[in-house]
């Protein structure tokens, strides 16, 4: 039998009061009340003897009981009607006990009682050693629960404390509970830590942990709206993914802004994200989703037709002078193209261009050209012939 320590002084009636309470006693009553009695039976022993006392706390102390019992104890309700309580300066005050209620297995506090015509228990009572008649007196004691040490406070008859304590929070019956997540009392106070996936987005603590993180409105975090103005949204696992429309792409990545990028007119992400129509030497449009040039820079030209190198020639060069497909030759000597226009660049040795015209290249003869002999202009005079650069006199 385990009996708390500040229950030894009626251990030896516990089949007697066990007989008193009844599954609904526990309920009703809260409280013993004690009678001084006379009993005919002695119980004596040797030591150790009867009794093998386990304390609630510490270690177990061996008993004998000597003589009879001496007091007996019946389930009642205390209802306090009006109390008062004497200072140490001699003055006496209301009073207002805390509630304490419920039958409890921890220790008890009696205190002696006087009552006004109390009807004493019968004079034949029973326990474990047997069924006598006792000598009755008045009530003379009243037990109440009772735990050892401070306690913050008492609930339903148990001790707690109230700035732990989920179910009595602060108070007692102040239940810490929230919807979609895990209640704790910190200080007295109710905190909550939310659920995975959940979330108290409107800082109001009585609905708890409101918010589903798993919504287009709410999605990962409070407030983080999944929106798609090209497509449609959806929140997966706490992150924003968007299903694009025929012609849009997510090119940048940013759930946030959904398929911000129309793939049929950017240049940047021509047809696809990534596809960059190129602009060397030129101005790229994108257009139905497919790359043109829309212009070139002087000096270049897109000779091959492909979009995708844009502007890739040179304009400048003998093959391509000045526009695309011109070649750029000089009869006589060697052609250039420096400036984007077919000019001569050197004569071959004996001719020279003397009409300063690049498309007929080095026209005259210098060797046999009267008028342009060994050199432009030099015009050999009457009866005069140019042989080899030079006039010479017929004779």
């Amino acid at each position: 039998m385990t009996i708390p320590r500040s229950r030894a002084v009626v251990s030896i009636l516990a089949a007697l009061i066990a007989a008193s309470f009844s599954s609904a006693a526990a309920q009703e009553f809260d409280h013993l009340e004690c009678y001084q009695v006379k009993d005919p039976l002695r119980l004596r022993g040797p030591k150790p003897s009867w009794l093998d006392l386990s304390r609630a706390v510490g270690a177990t102390e061996q008993c004998r009981i000597v003589g009879g019992f001496r007091l007996y104890c019946v389930p009642v309700r205390k209802e306090v009607t009006a109390s008062i309580e004497r200072k140490l300066d001699g003055r006496y005050e209301p009073f207002v006990p805390l509630p304490f209620d419920g039958v409890s297995e921890q220790s008890r506090i009696c205190y002696r009682i006087r009552c006004v015509d109390a009807e004493p228990p019968e004079g034949v009572v029973s326990d474990q050693f047997g069924t006598r008649s006792v000598e009755k007196a008045k009530p003379f004691l009243l037990c109440g629960p009772a735990v050892e040490g401070a306690c913050d406070a008492v609930c339903a008859g148990v001790c707690t404390d109230a700035q732990t304590d989920p179910d009595n929070c602060g108070v007692c019956g102040n239940a810490c509970s929230a919807n979609h997540a895990s209640p704790a009392c910190v200080g007295g106070a109710c905190e909550f830590t939310c659920d995975v996936g959940f979330a108290d987005c409107n800082a109001v603590p009585s609905d708890g942990c409101e918010a589903d993180l798993g919504t287009l409105t709410n999605c990962g975090s409070c407030g983080n709206s999944c929106s798609n103005p090209n497509g449609s949204a959806s929140c997966v696992a706490g992150a924003c993914a968007s299903v694009c429309a025929s012609g849009f792409g997510d090119c940048d990545g940013n759930s946030s802004n959904g398929c911000e990028t129309n793939l049929q007119t950017a240049v940047g992400h021509c047809g696809t994200c990534g596809n960059s129509c190129p602009d060397d030497a030129g101005t790229a449009l994108c257009v139905s989703g497919a790359c043109q040039v829309s212009s070139c820079s002087p000096g270049f030209g897109d000779c091959n037709g492909d979009p995708s190198d844009g502007c890739e020639t040179d304009l400048g060069t003998l093959a391509n002078c000045g526009a695309c497909d011109t070649p750029c030759t000089v009869p006589n000597g060697t052609a250039s193209c420096a400036t984007g226009a077919c000019a001569v660049g050197a004569c071959d040795p004996g001719f020279d261009d003397c009409n300063g015209d690049p498309s007929d290249g080095c026209e005259t003869d210098l060797e046999g050209t009267p008028g342009s002999c060994g050199i432009c202009g030099n015009t050999c005079a009457a009866g005069e012939f140019c042989s080899m650069g030079v006039c010479v006199f017929l004779p």
